[in-house]
């Protein structure tokens, strides 16, 4: 009889023991996919190139174990001012990979705002390479185009109002009225800012996607 109890007793130790072995390992777990931290996404459309400001960006909670699994960046502070390699949706994460660390597009290039019209554009948009011409017309007479510089990087495209225009079919990401560029950021070389610079005064440039 004895013998029994002392069965039974170790039974139940054993048993509590297990118990209390997996509550802790599910309590773990729950705090594992429970606890949160900060990732940082973007509040807008930011094009490739984009010298990022702090105002683009917002802080969101995701559970540990997701931004553990990929390499999201997670303080503003430290990616602003740097220029972004890749464009960033609305609402999506800023991955580490997507920051040049180097900061050196602001020193190698310039960028230039170029005022045109949906002939001139090309209705090209944010990520597009471009050849830019100077055309000049004069009194009806046919002057052929001039080529200013080739495989030019187009930072953005902009409507009428000055809403960035957003590659892609969704609307819910773009408060673009218009497809239609009236003005495209590009992306040059010092060398190349002063006669680009001019025929984009004189309403000269016409751009042509590759």
């Amino acid at each position: 009889m004895r013998k029994k109890i002392i069965i039974v007793v170790l039974c139940l130790l054993v048993a509590a023991i297990m118990t209390g072995l997996i509550t802790r390992s599910a309590n773990k777990k729950y705090d594992q996919y429970t606890k949160t931290s900060a990732i940082v996404c973007a509040k807008e459309y930011i094009p490739a190139g984009t010298i990022i400001r702090a105002t683009m960006l917002e802080d969101v909670s995701v559970p540990e174990s997701i931004k553990g699994k990929f390499k999201i960046t997670s303080d503003i502070k430290e990616i602003e001012g740097k220029t972004l390699l890749s464009a960033v949706m609305p609402g999506n994460p800023v991955f580490i990979n997507q920051i040049d660390q180097r900061q050196s597009s602001s020193e190698l290039y310039r960028k230039i705002g170029v005022q045109v019209n949906q002939a001139q554009s090309d209705q090209v948009l944010s990520g597009d390479r471009v050849d830019v011409y100077q055309v000049i017309n004069s009194n009806n007479e046919h002057i052929p185009g001039r080529l200013i510089a080739e495989n030019i990087r187009v930072v953005a495209s902009y409507d009428q109002s000055g809403n960035i225009i957003v590659p892609g079919n969704s609307d819910r990401l773009t408060s673009a009225k218009s497809k239609i560029p009236s003005m495209v950021e590009l992306e040059i070389l010092p060398d190349q800012a002063p006669t680009i610079s001019s025929c984009a005064a004189s309403r000269q440039i016409y751009i042509i996607r590759r």
